[in-house]
């Protein structure tokens, strides 16, 4: 069952951004009638996938956008785990890309966090070295890059949903070649340079 915190935040925050004003009333009857279709996390996601991909052009968003996109997920995925997952995914990855500074510690979790799915779509992503590096200049966390940076997750973690389980195992094995073979070059290239 959707909380009405959670109700109310998103919708709340999708008007806002769309320049809707929303009265009480009416903020109550839209609970009434989405509250037993929807859990916190879907309605989170789908509120952000809209925000996201659609352009309201000030019109109020009417419950039947959120069943529509949860069917759409449903047939995506089979249920609508996919924009749940796809959410979680892109929290846990900007959580950590929004840091200055992270520990070996923090992400040693996040990596122990990943599924097969996430493993696939951030390593296609060039990793979180990578991604840190993309939302930021001089080491400073721009808006603008990490809004690019979210659609780029979004469209990476799409190609790999339902990754299969051994895929965390092969990425691994080509990143550790990968690493080999940089190492390899950087010696050779040292080694002439002292001959």
């Amino acid at each position: 069952m959707l909380s009405e915190n959670v109700f109310k935040n998103c919708l709340v925050g999708l008007c806002k951004m769309n320049g809707v004003s929303i009265e009480q009333d009416t903020l109550r009857m839209y609970y009434a009638k989405v509250k037993n279709d929807f859990t916190d996390d879907e309605f989170r996601a789908i509120a952000n996938d809209i925000l996201e991909t659609e352009n309201l052009y000030g019109k109020f968003p009417a419950p039947v956008l959120f069943y529509s996109r949860k069917k759409q997920a449903e047939k995506k995925s089979g249920d609508s785990a996919f924009l749940i997952a796809r959410q979680a995914f892109q929290d846990k990855v900007m959580e950590l890309v929004n840091n200055d500074y992270n520990t070996k510690q923090a992400i040693k979790e996040f990596n122990d966090s990943l599924t097969a799915s996430e493993v696939a779509a951030l390593s296609a992503l060039g990793g979180l070295t990578a991604l840190w590096g993309a939302c930021r200049k001089d080491g400073v966390f721009i808006d603008e890059k990490a809004d690019w940076t979210i659609r780029r997750i979004q469209e990476k973690f799409k190609e790999h949903y339902n990754a299969p389980a051994d895929d965390r195992l092969r990425i691994a094995e080509e990143k550790d070649a990968e690493m080999l073979l940089k190492i390899e070059n950087l010696t050779a290239a040292a080694i002439k340079r002292i001959n």
